[in-house]
């Protein structure tokens, strides 16, 4: 009997999610979300440091609220996909090829 390696358990995983990608199942789409969301948590990050202006302590309120939402959407999404023994991105470059935001 055989013992896969960390490294060889990953190897297959990535290349799982890479077959899930590019079909169209719920998980596949759902991967699709969390990208999204670690990308417009990116963005909101950077509006509420960079906002300036009559209404930056409201606007810095605003989008401190929507980060927080964004990163508890994105926890409840990962902990389902997880739970369903799906892979979330989890890389940069995941991110980056899995996101529809520019």
């Amino acid at each position: 009997m055989t013992t896969a390696t960390p490294e060889k358990l990953f190897e297959a995983e990535v290349k799982q999610a890479d077959i899930d990608h590019h079909t169209p199942t719920a998980g596949a789409m759902t991967g699709h979300i969390v990208a999204n969301l670690e990308v417009l948590s990116n963005k909101l990050q950077m509006a509420k440091w960079y906002v300036k202006g009559m209404s930056a302590q409201q606007l810095k309120v605003l989008f401190g609220d929507l980060l927080k939402q964004a990163y508890d959407q994105k926890d409840a999404l990962g902990t389902v996909l997880i739970d369903e023994a799906l892979i979330t991105p989890s890389t940069q470059k995941e991110f980056t090829e899995y996101t529809m935001l520019e």
